[in-house]
């Protein structure tokens, strides 16, 4: 959710989607680097449910996503005249199908470092 919010208010600044994904998800990962080191690491044992530190944490970002950028839907600005795919008879945006493929990339890689890598551990 913070990645959004903070990726809809960096494309406000910069026009380019692309430069505006990659500033996000720079700024994103070090505040979940920084959040990690400095917090999560810390509150690791010192709850009675393990994750609930990290589920009060999630908590706290959300209530400040809602603070900064109200509970109002952000839209988000597409390129006019975008082609259109056909996908089982139902047309498709170029952009919204870009945007589903590099979820489910983004998802399966993420899978992969966390299950497969010693990173995880």
């Amino acid at each position: 959710m913070l990645g959004a919010y903070v990726g809809a208010s960096t494309l406000k600044l910069v026009p380019n989607l692309w430069l505006a994904a990659l500033i996000t998800g720079g700024v994103v990962a070090a505040f979940g680097f920084v959040l990690e080191k400095l917090l999560l690491r810390k509150l690791a044992g010192q709850c009675p449910r393990p994750g609930a530190g990290d589920a009060r944490v999630s908590f706290i970002i959300a209530d400040f996503c809602l603070v900064v950028w109200g509970g109002d839907p952000i839209p988000v600005p597409t390129r006019s005249g975008a082609a259109a795919a056909a996908i089982r008879r139902a047309g498709v945006s170029a952009y919204r199908l870009a945007v589903v493929v590099i979820s489910v990339v983004t998802a399966l890689l993420l899978y992969l470092l966390m299950e497969r890598t010693r990173w995880a551990r």
